[in-house]
């Protein structure tokens, strides 16, 4: 999540990237080890470990159906209009009858703890709602730049 170092950065804050400590390798892909991790927060001197994953998730949501018998005159025309039919007949459609069904709904979030490299305790834990995987990038961005500035009215974040 570079939109973070980049939110954080603008804002005055010295910032030390994971990537740049510990960069991608395909030779050895394993993540480092907690000890690796807090020793180069001490060698680096950073106050804080700010981890910010993005998990997926899937939903379940059911579509009600649709069941409506045309020869009711009020329902007849109001679903002859919603049908797109023009100067229908209630007469000319006698029923309808769509059943409910399933889908999933894609998607994911922002999940962010900020630890105290001395105590190694959680100073602070939030969990974005879901966000489309269309406006991940722009969403992402934008609550990124909020987090930020909502640790700094918190006093969480000082420079």
């Amino acid at each position: 999540m570079g939109d973070f170092a980049a939110a954080a950065a603008v804002k005055g804050y010295t910032v030390v990237k994971s990537m740049d400590i510990f960069p991608p390798s395909l030779n050895d892909p394993k993540p480092p080890t907690n000890e690796q991790i807090i020793d180069s927060l001490k060698t680096k001197g950073c106050d804080v470990l700010f981890v910010v994953s993005l998990k997926k998730k899937e939903e379940l949501k059911y579509n009600p159906g649709l069941k409506v018998n045309g020869t009711t005159p009020v329902l007849g025309d109001l679903l002859a209009s919603s049908l797109g039919y023009v100067n229908a007949n209630s007469s000319e459609i006698k029923s309808v009858d769509k059943p409910g069904s399933y889908s999933y709904g894609n998607g994911f979030f922002i999940a962010c703890d900020l630890v105290d490299a001395q105590t190694q305790t959680i100073v602070y834990s939030t969990t974005s709602e879901m966000i489309e995987y269309s406006k991940l990038n722009t969403l992402g961005k934008v609550y990124i730049t909020a987090l930020v500035e909502q640790l700094e009215a918190k006093k969480i974040l000082r420079k």
